[in-house]
């Protein structure tokens, strides 16, 4: 992963390396998908798509139509959700209660600005290891200590859905 305006290859601000143990995660933001880090071994990524399907069920299920979120990703995600529900035009079916589909892209920009929130340090640059002529948008996220980045992140996220009104 290279930044964007030099061209250097991004290194942890901590080490200097540009692998290694303060690595919480490389989110591609063109392809929605996590290449490295802490956060995306054993898939502990899913965490949070997990946590808000689950409050966003239990909305569903309550009969919730209105937008019950003041964080403004969490609301776009909701409405996406309402949408998919609730379709406007008749063409659309509903959908089943429990199936509840979370746009990837909103997804992963949510969860770095609750990394960066819980101190995360963020670079963004360009992969263009790829086809000549491709590339992808991508965010480094490099802290201290990646695991109590990821769990303080987590915790931010269920906060802010228990503080959700029903």
């Amino acid at each position: 992963m290279r930044d964007e305006s030099s061209g250097n290859l991004i290194q942890c601000p901590y080490c200097g390396l540009a692998d290694c143990l303060h690595l919480l995660a490389i989110i591609d933001l063109t392809f929605p998908e996590w290449w490295a880090g802490y956060a995306s071994k054993d898939e502990r990524y899913y965490q949070f798509y997990t946590v808000i399907e689950d409050a966003f069920r239990q909305l569903l299920r309550k009969g919730v139509r209105e937008c019950p979120m003041t964080h403004p990703k969490l609301a776009e995600l909701w409405g996406y959700v309402l949408e998919d529900h609730f379709p406007k035009r008749r063409a659309r079916q509903k959908r089943n209660d429990n199936d509840v589909s979370l746009d990837p892209g909103l997804l992963n920009t949510l969860i770095i600005e609750l990394f960066k929130n819980a101190g995360a340090a963020a670079q963004h640059g360009v992969d263009d290891w790829g086809a000549p002529g491709t590339c992808s948008a991508m965010t480094s996220l490099h802290a201290e200590n990646p695991q109590a980045v990821f769990d303080a992140a987590l915790l931010q996220l269920r906060q802010l859905l228990t503080s959700v009104p029903t």
